[in-house]
């Protein structure tokens, strides 16, 4: 018997998703899509449907609601200097991420580590700054999958 595909053209947002490969089933996040502006620039980024922006801050963030744990992104006009070893990764995209990784400090939730830094896209740079946080394993570079989604409006 010959295997059918089915194929279907999908606009969800914020929906887990069950997809048949034939063989398999995985199991897929679909991102949601966020518009944002940093001075005279529209950005926009997809994260997962569990990220809100928080609109009490002056800046951009967007944060889980986790409780006793603590994971945000952050973006910014003002770009920190990054003195000293830093990393640098280039996104898919084609922007540059200049970052490095501090622990910042420790609470009821475990290490705080921060990922800090800045992009260079489409000839803008904005600063950016993730959190985590974790009694076992806090891991800041969780935001990098997401930055390839990063895009200039």
């Amino acid at each position: 018997m010959a295997k059918r595909r089915l194929t279907l053209p999908v606009a969800l947002i914020g929906l887990t998703v069950l997809v048949s490969t034939g063989c398999a089933q995985e199991v897929r996040t679909v991102l949601v899509q966020h518009q944002f502006a940093i001075g005279d620039r529209s950005f926009s980024i997809s994260l997962p449907p569990e990220f809100q922006r928080n609109p009490n801050v002056p800046f951009v963030e967007f944060r889980t609601p986790r409780e006793r744990t603590d994971r945000y992104l952050r973006f910014t006009a003002e770009i920190p200097s990054l003195e000293g070893s830093h990393n640098q990764i280039r996104l898919r995209q084609g922007g540059k991420l200049r970052f490095s990784v501090i622990t910042s400090g420790v609470g009821s939730g475990g290490t705080e580590v921060e990922l800090f830094g800045f992009i260079v896209l489409d000839s803008k740079t904005i600063g950016i700054n993730a959190h985590d946080q974790d009694e076992f394993s806090p891991n800041p570079k969780w935001c990098i999958e997401y930055l390839h989604t990063l895009r200039v409006k």
